[in-house]
């Protein structure tokens, strides 16, 4: 019974970092590159890829090896993670306005 409660503890940690990253990535679209919110469906597809790449990412840098590894290993590979992700991510919305957005953000 231990073992399930301690996977269980272990995805949901997990889902709540993949959210909060998400939340702040929604947060930073809306607030600071306004000129990339879409009509329709359009916000949903760029965060449907923004989290595959985030989770393709982290499974590559082992981002998800909680209890295998040390602290300072797993923030590096989650610094990795989002430097990755928000760089592809910036050339896919520059991409899709057309032109260059402002790198300050990201």
């Amino acid at each position: 019974m231990k073992h399930k409660t301690g996977n269980l503890l272990l995805f949901l940690s997990k889902a709540l970092l993949v959210f909060a990253i998400l939340i702040l990535f929604v947060f930073g679209q809306r607030f600071f590159y306004e000129e990339t919110l879409y009509y329709f469906c359009g916000n949903n597809v760029v965060l449907l890829l923004y989290a595959s790449i985030l989770y393709l990412t982290s499974r590559v840098y082992n981002g998800f090896n909680f209890g295998n590894t040390g602290l300072q290993e797993i923030t590096l590979s989650w610094v990795l993670c989002l430097i990755v992700t928000n760089v592809f991510q910036y050339f896919v919305l520059s991409l899709l306005e057309e032109s260059l957005i402002p790198v300050l953000v990201l």
